[in-house]
């Protein structure tokens, strides 16, 4: 029961934010499907994830938007997070349980927290890598960065997120 409660009141959510975008003067232009692949390697081990979720998508002011929901794996908990896409700048904002801020720029080290149940953690970005393509209504945007928390060295990771409409997406489940 307490399930489909949090599931009527993010589906609510999701149209209030949609309906507060519209009356901004912002449609939500498409539904798509977005894949976020992450390739980590610290101190010799690697670590492979990825995401595939549907998301909304939009176009404004130079930047492209996509709206989706994640679910924590560890609490279970939904949480709304945003990725913008600009020229030469990538934001991924994420809600719930891992609330986090993280910028992207090339060449750049961007601090941030990273707030968790057990505390807030500091991280430090350097992103070495920031490239974004559009072919027609596909987008690709790769990140290479270096990660610190708390001052200390975690991991060097690569990041790269596919935005493709529900229509012309090709999925290949193995």
């Amino acid at each position: 029961m307490m399930q489909s409660v949090k599931s009527v009141r993010r589906v609510n959510e999701i149209a209030g934010r949609e309906q507060c975008l519209k009356e901004k003067g912002i449609d939500m232009t498409e539904n798509v499907i977005l894949t976020v692949r992450g390739h980590q390697t610290d101190l010799g081990e690697d670590a492979t994830t990825e995401l595939i979720a549907g998301a909304a998508y939009y176009y404004r002011n130079g930047k492209h938007y996509i709206l989706y929901d994640e679910i924590d794996p560890e609490s279970g908990e939904q949480s709304g997070n945003t990725i913008k896409i600009g020229e030469d700048r990538v934001d991924v904002i994420r809600r719930g349980a891992g609330k986090v801020h993280m910028v992207f720029e090339k060449e750049k080290q961007i601090s941030s927290q990273y707030h968790t149940p057990a505390g807030v953690i500091q991280m430090e970005i350097f992103t070495s890598r920031l490239r974004t393509r559009q072919e027609g209504e596909n987008i690709e945007t790769e990140i290479v960065y270096d990660l610190h928390m708390n001052d200390v060295f975690i991991s060097e990771c690569r990041v790269v997120i596919r935005v493709a409409s529900k229509e012309k997406a090709e999925l290949h489940i193995i």
